[in-house]
């Protein structure tokens, strides 16, 4: 049974980098897991590491979106220039 999340944590904040490190390691580590977060009530932090590494994003592109106000990842990187937005999704600039 899933415990309720945490509540969100300001990414200005050191807790916000332990909990995003935590769900970045849990996505690249083989046993890891969004049930594992899920399970422990994660904090809105540990998911934003998990998606961001996850889905081959720079590291701490989810936390740059929320200190610019973003709740949107497509919404955030609509705002960024090609070559910005190639280099927080893991490509080649151009």
């Amino acid at each position: 049974m899933s415990q309720a999340r945490q509540p969100e944590v300001d990414p200005d904040d050191p807790q916000y980098a332990r909990e995003y490190n935590r769900g970045w390691r849990l996505s690249e580590s083989v046993k890891g897991s969004l049930d594992d977060l899920d399970r422990s009530g994660a904090p809105e932090a540990a998911y934003d590491g998990y998606y961001d590494s996850a889905c081959g994003r720079q590291k701490w592109t989810w936390r740059k979106a929320r200190r610019a106000g973003f709740e949107d990842m497509n919404a955030y990187l609509a705002t960024l220039t090609e070559n910005e937005r190639r280099k927080a999704m893991g490509m080649r600039e151009i």
